[in-house]
C-alpha cells in the first residue's frame, strides 16, 4: 500500500510540475508584450531539462516516466526484502538484508560511475531496473512462501 501511495505521489509530482510550467507560461504571456515572449517556452524547458540538471524532474516521454516509476519500485522492494529477511531470521536476516540492500545500491553507484555511451547507458539503466525488480520479486515470493509475517 505504501508503494501505491509513493507511485501516486510521483505521478502527482510530475503533473504539478507540468501544470506549474503551463500556468507560468500563460501568466508570462499575459503580463509581457507579444514581442518579448517566444513561442514554445514549455517545450524549450523540457527539451533542455537534462542540460539544466533537471533531468530527473521532467519525464521526456511515457517510457521515461515508466523508468522512474520502476526505479522507485526497486527501492521499495529492496527495503521490503530487507524487512522480510529481518523477520524471518532475526539477527542473521538483518545482516543479510542490510548487505543485500547495500549491494543493490553499490551496483547502481557503480553503473553511474562507469563511462558509457548514450545508447549503452539506456540499456544499463533499464537492465538494472528490470533485473533487480525481478530479483526482488522472486526473493519476496520465496520469503512470503516461508510464512514470514511483516
Amino acid at each position: 500500500m505504501k508503494l501505491v501511495v509513493v507511485l501516486t505521489a510521483v505521478i502527482i509530482f510530475y503533473g504539478t510540475i507540468m501544470l506549474n510550467l503551463l500556468i507560468g507560461d500563460i501568466m508570462m504571456r499575459i503580463m509581457l508584450p507579444d514581442g518579448l515572449v517566444a513561442s514554445g517556452n514549455v517545450r524549450g524547458v523540457l527539451a533542455n531539462a537534462n542540460f539544466m540538471g533537471l533531468g530527473f524532474s521532467f519525464p521526456m516521454s511515457f517510457v521515461h516516466l515508466l523508468y522512474h516509476l520502476l526505479f522507485v519500485i526497486v527501492g521499495f522492494s529492496t527495503i521490503t526484502v530487507w524487512v522480510m529477511l529481518d523477520r524471518s531470521q532475526k539477527i542473521w536476516g538483518f545482516i543479510v538484508g542490510l548487505s543485500y540492500a547495500f549491494s543493490v545500491a553499490s551496483v547502481w553507484i557503480i553503473l553511474l560511475m562507469v563511462f558509457m555511451f548514450y545508447d549503452e547507458r539506456i540499456f544499463a539503466d533499464w537492465g538494472f531496473v528490470i533485473i533487480f525488480n525481478l530479483v526482488n520479486l522472486l526473493l519476496g515470493c520465496w520469503l512470503i512462501n516461508k510464512k514470514v509475517s511483516i
